[in-house]
């Protein structure tokens, strides 16, 4: 998936111009760059939620923000229906993600790290052709974010493309096949991780990890 000669402002505000960046289909690319970069406006580019032109690509897109945006009133079974018309599909992927015995629970009585597996459940429901995901797991404690890092893999498994945005280097080279690092400068870096059939435990990674560090700090 490519996005080619890019340019968005707000304002006199320039944040992109002749933007170029490429992501993997059926990987999950991990975006990295100083706060302020743009990386949230360019996932709000691939979503179509802004109003620039857009080279006459338009994916279907599911969208997992930092903050789960869910029908707080709804319970956990109505907040997936709102894209999964079938229940057994529903009922089946609660119990993978652990949540169906919350089922019924109204969204709003779940806790933050319940909130985003539903969040997370909702949007690998949605037939899209690409999951784009916005710090997703930032607000977690640390026991909550690895589960849900877990989660995040198995759930990925058959989908097309994800993007997920995190200023966490640990992260991403946990769950990512690819990680991009936006300069100031607007120049894009590519470190392609080894392969990797889920989580990775941070093994083995000690080289990509200074490669990483080396591109973010200089």
């Amino acid at each position: 998936m490519k996005i080619e000669n890019l340019s968005i402002s707000y304002g006199n505000l320039k944040v992109f111009e002749n933007f170029n960046i490429e992501f993997k289909e059926g990987k999950i690319t991990a975006v990295l760059g100083r706060s302020g970069i743009g990386k949230t406006t360019l996932l709000k580019h691939v979503a179509n939620l802004l109003n620039d032109k857009n080279n006459g690509f338009k994916p279907s897109v599911s969208f997992v923000f930092q903050t789960p945006c869910l029908v707080e009133n709804l319970s956990v079974k109505s907040n997936i229906l709102l894209v999964e018309g079938c229940e057994n599909k529903v009922e089946n992927g609660l119990e993978k993600v652990g949540l169906k015995d919350k089922i019924n629970a109204k969204c709003k009585d779940l806790s933050l790290g319940e909130k985003q597996r539903v969040n997370l459940l909702r949007a690998f429901t949605f037939d899209s052709d690409v999951t784009l995901l916005d710090e997703p797991f930032s607000a977690l404690d640390l026991k909550t974010k690895n589960s849900a890092h877990e989660l995040f893999c198995s759930l990925f498994k058959n989908k097309k493309t994800a993007i997920i945005v995190t200023h966490d280097i640990e992260e991403a080279l946990a769950v990512a096949d690819e990680i991009v690092v936006i300069k100031e400068d607007k120049t894009v870096s590519y470190i392609t991780l080894p392969e990797c059939a889920g989580l990775r435990n941070g093994l083995g990674l000690d080289e990509f990890r200074k490669k990483l560090l080396e591109i973010l700090l200089y």
